[in-house]
């Protein structure tokens, strides 16, 4: 139910519907009051709206959870604690930006595998929501509408598949369209206990000469 109303929510942001993208914001944040996502992006879009009054709420809310998030930080900055130095500032640059925020374990950006035929990848577009549709050790990409994309490579597909049987939740959006080349950004979005030690995507290293 969260991913489905998280998407729904990050596609009005895209399409700057900002009265639906605060239905849907609210709408995590009553069943989950500690959602930081939906915290940020429900005080984004009412800054868009003109409402700073209910963004820095939502925004204290967020940063009591995470004294850290990255984008709870800059809006707070940038539009709640010094709103006057900022007034001119385009805050439409935000709205990517703050899907793409990448952290480290919890977000990875992948290349698909067995991609579509041209006339479905010409239709999307960067940013676009993405299903993550786990049979057996395979994950397909779809588009929210269900059209298959493509699949994420086996390594991966196997390690979040085991994660996803036992209660991890994803989000996934298109980083980068090419004409022989998709790529996905893919965030935790909920970890289950029984997977709290466990790293949804693991630091690589890099290959040295001995």
């Amino acid at each position: 139910m969260f991913n489905e109303s998280a998407r729904k929510a990050i596609k009005a942001a895209l399409q700057e519907q900002w009265e639906e993208a605060v239905f849907w914001n609210e709408k995590i944040i009553q069943i989950n009051p500690e959602d930081i996502d939906a915290l940020v992006r429900c005080a984004r879009a009412h800054l868009e709206l003109g409402n700073p009054s209910d963004a820095k709420k939502l925004l204290k809310d967020a940063l009591v959870l995470d004294s850290l998030h990255p984008v709870a930080n800059r809006l707070n900055s940038d539009y709640i604690t010094s709103p006057g130095q900022n007034r001119n500032k385009d805050i439409n640059t935000l709205t990517k930006h703050q899907i793409f925020v990448e952290e480290p374990g919890k977000t990875k950006v992948v290349a698909l595998v067995n991609l579509a035929d041209r006339n479905t990848i010409v239709k999307v577009r960067c940013g676009d929501p993405t299903n993550l549709l786990a049979r057996g050790h395979k994950i397909s990409v779809t588009t929210i509408s269900d059209e298959y994309i493509g699949r994420l490579p086996d390594d991966l597909s196997i390690r979040l598949a085991q994660f996803i049987t036992k209660g991890n939740k994803y989000l996934s959006y298109i980083k980068t369209v090419g004409v022989s080349e998709v790529k996905v950004f893919i965030r935790e979005h909920h970890k289950t206990p029984e997977l709290s030690n466990c790293v949804s995507f693991p630091a690589t290293r890099p290959f040295s000469k001995t």
